[in-house]
């Protein structure tokens, strides 16, 4: 080492190619060596004015910030760099100078260096230090924008799961893990809701399909409590991983509940005036009956009327029950005709008593459709109290329901009333938006909500002075 720093300290390289070509090729050498390292390699000593002098520079990096041998070589630390700069490098130096090793990192030119001194010492003491720069800029850059990345990751307030192909999470961020109630490491370890292993592997056969999706869903969290949630997922971000957002829509779903509940709250009201009368009719024949019976005890017939106008009662009576009784929501495979017909049944006395004429045509043999009944009959006396309201002098509301094609059903609830401005129109199913005086427009809302969960549409046509219809169109699956 002594002999090539010899040589580097010689002032004048052609004097040595002269003396020595031998020693001059081993030189160059060693020099190209150095050359290609990408670092800069440095040796500097302590003078007695206590200033650092650089004793040779090199390397790819060197020359990359114009720091090379003939500019750096000879110069002391302050006068090849900023003030500040020049004074942590003095201060490192000072402790390499006392014997350390010294490790530290600088930022210089748009540039983090790695840097290493290693002294060398003489009978105890420094005579000179060794120094090597690495530049880090790349790798700095790098974990700067992965903590960028962790940091957003972490902050977004939508659940995010990345998963392999076997549906298991490679990463979770903290919303998914108070979403679930499960830490961050138990996520990894696999041990998380039952019900969301079965999601991410159920997914995952759509994704190898189509891609991505997007669906409404119902999920458990570790304790058990119901989450609703927006589950949407994409394939192969990267390869082999997958990507999955679930936005909690609990607070959504119990606020529409909520005002499910306060429209079938207002409508039971609303009925209750027709039913009643509906079922005072039936009760007063039986008495009368009664009466007869007490005359004539043997004569069967009147028991047959009696038995009929109990049936009817009960029949009334059960429909307008179901209405108030709290409604789980769950799919299954029902009759349209079979939900229409007891919507009928019960909407029949509000109709008597506005004089008007439910006239009903149903398409036979219609296949049945994957639906939540009561939720759809709910929609049915919406339509139908609206269109029974609208006809102040009374009329004909008609109720039909046909196959619109090999995939969907089409109802149509058409009456003959004053019909619907357009400007109104286009603003039906909206909160609080109605035309009548003590209307709330929740009616219309919550019934539109309930199609659209049903992945089926509702059309309105109108014209004024000859009524309106709407025109519901339902999948006969999901």
């Amino acid at each position: 080492m002594k002999r090539v720093e010899a040589r580097i300290g010689f002032s004048k390289l052609a004097e040595l190619r002269e003396m020595d070509p031998n020693l001059w090729q081993e030189l160059k050498n060693d020099e190209n060596i150095v050359n290609n390292l990408f670092c800069v390699l440095f040796k500097f000593i302590k003078r007695d004015d206590g200033k650092f002098i650089y004793t040779f520079a090199n390397g790819k990096l060197s020359k990359q910030n114009r720091l090379n041998g003939f500019s750096l070589v000879g110069h002391s630390v302050e006068e090849m760099f900023p003030q500040d700069t020049a004074l942590i490098l003095n201060r490192n130096y000072e402790l390499a100078y006392e014997g350390e090793l010294v490790t530290f990192k600088l930022y210089f030119k748009d540039h983090y260096y790695f840097t290493v001194l290693s002294p060398i010492m003489d009978e105890g003491k420094t005579i000179e230090v060794i120094g090597t720069a690495i530049d880090i800029t790349a790798q700095k850059t790098k974990k700067s924008e992965k903590g960028k990345f962790t940091a957003i990751f972490n902050e977004v307030q939508d659940a995010i799961i990345f998963f392999d192909d076997m549906g298991l999470p490679i990463e979770v961020n903290q919303a998914a893990s108070e979403l679930f109630g499960v830490s961050i490491e138990d996520f990894k370890q696999s041990s998380y809701p039952a019900d969301l292993k079965k999601h991410l592997n159920r997914s995952l056969e759509k994704l190898n399909t189509d891609g991505s999706m997007k669906e409404e869903t119902v999920l458990k969290r570790m304790d058990g409590r119901d989450l609703h949630v927006d589950f949407s997922a994409k394939a192969n971000i990267a390869q082999g991983v997958h990507l999955a957002i679930l936005r909690d829509i609990t607070g959504k779903k119990e606020l529409e509940e909520s005002l499910r509940k306060s429209e079938t709250l207002q409508v039971v009201g609303e009925l209750a005036a027709g039913i009643g009368h509906e079922i005072r009719n039936p009760i007063t024949a039986i008495k009368g009956f009664i009466q007869l019976l007490k005359e004539e005890p043997g004569n069967l017939d009147y028991h047959d009327v009696i038995l009929n106008e109990f049936d009817r009662i009960d029949k009334i009576i059960s429909e307008f029950m179901i209405l108030s009784k709290p409604q789980a929501h769950h799919f299954s495979r029902e009759e349209i005709s079979t939900i229409m017909n007891s919507t009928i049944t019960l909407m029949a006395p509000q109709a008597n008593l506005r004089n008007v004429s439910l006239r009903i045509l149903i398409e036979e043999n219609l296949p049945s459709i994957l639906c939540e009944k009561n939720q759809l009959k709910q929609v049915f006396i919406n339509l139908i109290k609206n269109g029974i309201e609208c006809m102040e002098s009374g009329g004909n509301l008609w109720v039909m329901i046909k196959s619109g094609n090999a995939d969907s059903l089409t109802i149509a609830i058409k009456d003959e009333g004053c019909g619907i401005p357009p400007d109104i129109i286009e603003r039906l199913g909206e909160p609080f938006y109605t035309s009548k005086s003590n209307g709330t427009g929740l009616g219309l809302m919550v019934s539109y909500r309930i199609i659209q969960n049903h992945k089926g549409t509702i059309k309105v046509e109108s014209e004024l002075g000859k009524g309106t219809t709407f025109m519901i169109k339902l999948p006969f699956n999901q």
